[in-house]
């Protein structure tokens, strides 16, 4: 509300660049923001762009087939797992391997013990919706249906989830934005 209102009082375009991935309560929250704020999606730098590549090979070339072979050095491979684990967030370039890899653990605490609650207020079995992003996880490069989940679970984790649950969990993560490609 409080951009809104700035917003409409300056009447100029661009102002504000708001960032983060808060669930406001939306008690008192008086004007969505339609017609004012635009959403955009933000994706993490390459290592191109966090200095971590020399950008010899690049992915539009080797989708357009005019890629050139060429040496690009000695790859490490503990330092390619150090760079997945890290990623390409600008905040997390800097900081110590021991603290990035805290981060994506934490990121998803909040949003399941946080975020999940505060969509509509209705608690669930946060036990079992991190199930469910495990059974994702095993399942990332497949074509996985939500009986398939669901079985997952089952045979790895001992642990019956109906099959109405796991597209409910689903839909939350869905309706908070979050591409469960991206986080895992």
């Amino acid at each position: 509300d409080a951009v809104r209102y700035e917003v409409d009082k300056r009447a100029e375009k661009g102002q504000f660049l708001m960032t983060g991935s808060a669930t406001p309560n939306h008690k008192g929250i008086m004007h969505s923001g339609a017609g004012r704020i635009a959403k955009i999606k933000m994706r993490p730098m390459s290592l191109y762009e966090s200095g971590d590549s020399s950008g010899v090979v690049s992915l539009c070339d080797i989708l357009e087939g005019t890629v050139k072979a060429s040496l690009t050095g000695e790859v490490d491979l503990r330092h390619l797992l150090d760079l997945i684990v890290r990623g390409g967030w600008p905040g997390d370039l800097d900081i110590p391997m021991g603290q990035a890899e805290l981060l994506p653990g934490e990121y998803l605490n909040a949003v399941i013990d946080d975020d999940v609650f505060r969509i509509d207020g209705v608690k669930r079995d946060t036990r079992k919706i991190r199930l469910l992003l495990k059974s994702l996880a095993r399942n990332e490069s497949t074509t996985a249906t939500n009986k398939k989940l669901k079985n997952d679970i089952k045979e790895i984790d001992d642990e019956d989830i109906n099959i109405d649950t796991v597209a409910e969990y689903l839909d939350i993560f869905k309706s908070k934005g979050i591409d469960i490609e991206e986080v895992m």
